[in-house]
């Protein structure tokens, strides 16, 4: 049960470091990064402190924002990533984590 919570943040850092999305040993490097979860349904959005793994593992990161699309999703604008229970997970210091969510095909999303 723990490898389903952790692969889909440990994909997206498997995906960071293919050479052809980012050079060689620039993901531990990075200080932003904005995800896009396109399709996303309500499964991605349960259990959202699996996001904060990113945080742990790319200690440079200084702002991280998810931002879930999909067609089953309520919008909600950038919700603090421990929202669900602030006293179990901690981000780190020094980093902004945030949430959102939108509703929608990721091509009217992104028009606005």
């Amino acid at each position: 049960l723990i490898a389903d919570g952790l692969s889909l943040p440990l994909t997206i850092l498997h995906v960071l470091g293919l050479p052809a999305v980012l050079p060689e040993k620039q993901v531990s490097k990075l200080d932003r990064l904005i995800v896009h979860l396109v399709g996303a349904s309500a499964q991605e959005a349960f259990g959202i402190e699996k996001y904060i793994e990113l945080v742990r593992l790319i200690p440079s990161l200084t702002y991280l924002r998810i931002v879930l699309i999909g067609p089953d999703l309520n919008d909600v604008q950038d919700s603090p990533l421990n929202i669900a229970d602030p006293g179990s997970i901690k981000i780190r210091r020094g980093c902004n984590a945030q949430l959102s969510m939108r509703k929608g095909l990721y091509q009217n999303v992104i028009k606005g």
